[in-house]
């Protein structure tokens, strides 16, 4: 993998992650002989060298390794289905040069032809026979957590362990639930998010009680189109800043209501 003008080598960095050793570890993870060694939801992978040529599959493991000047030789991101396989809009164009993996073919083999030395995979693609192939092509890791989605701040973290880039994690926790209809009443915060598919949009606003919503009320309710609430859905170290901005005014509307 040629470097870009973003990515630095393992020799020009530093570990920043806690947890990870001295400074004389680091010097040695990156390139003196120790063993970085990664637990997650399909296994244990041991890395004694620093990889260079990176296949993500999904879209949080494809941008954590970019938000590091990671340039990929190969993809596969759920954001791109939706633009009619373009990368997504927060993407660098430099992702335009990977090959994109189609995910209904023979994965195992797409991979292969690619000869990588790292593998990445999320746990809604990969299952323990698909990751048992992986893993003898390449030192493969798969979700961090059991949880539907990764926190990202974790996958950079780890990433900044294996490749080794200079990481500052940020602390953060997710959590998901559904709410009927008939509770819509429920959703009393002074900003809320919303998206529909084509075809049902303004749906909810006829719910009984939408109206009275304080978020309705102050105007902040922001509507986000499918790729936008993807990358709000699945975050990324390269979603969170473009889903922010298209979200700063509705925020800005909660503020001043408050």
């Amino acid at each position: 993998m040629a470097p870009s003008r973003h990515r630095r080598t393992a020799g020009d960095l530093a570990i920043g992650v806690a947890g990870c050793g001295s400074d004389d570890d680091s010097d040695d993870a990156s390139g003196g002989g120790t063993t970085v060694v990664i637990t997650h939801n399909l296994g244990t992978t041991e890395f004694d060298a620093t990889p260079e040529r990176v296949v993500a599959l999904g879209d949080q493991w494809l941008d954590a390794a970019e938000s590091l000047g990671v340039e990929p030789v190969g993809y596969a991101a759920a954001a791109s289905v939706l633009t009619g396989g373009k990368p997504a809009p927060w993407e660098p164009a430099s992702l335009a040069d990977a090959t994109v993996i189609n995910v209904g073919g023979d994965i195992v083999e797409q991979i292969a032809a690619l000869n990588p030395d790292l593998i990445l995979v999320p746990n809604f693609l990969i299952d323990q026979p698909k990751y048992d192939k992986l893993s003898q092509l390449a030192p493969t890791v798969g979700a961090l957590t059991p949880a539907q989605v990764d926190p990202w701040d974790k996958q950079v973290q780890t990433l900044g362990m294996i490749l080794p880039p200079e990481v500052v994690a940020a602390a953060g926790g997710q959590g998901r639930m559904g709410v009927s209809p008939e509770r819509v009443g429920e959703l009393n915060s002074q900003f809320l998010v919303t998206s529909t598919m084509p075809g049902m949009e303004g749906a909810y606003e006829k719910l009984p009680g939408y109206g009275e919503l304080p978020s309705v009320q102050n105007g902040s309710v922001t509507n986000l189109d499918i790729m936008a609430v993807t990358g709000l859905n699945t975050p990324t170290p390269l979603s969170v800043p473009y889903v922010l901005n298209l979200l700063e005014p509705g925020l800005v509307k909660a503020a001043a209501a408050t």
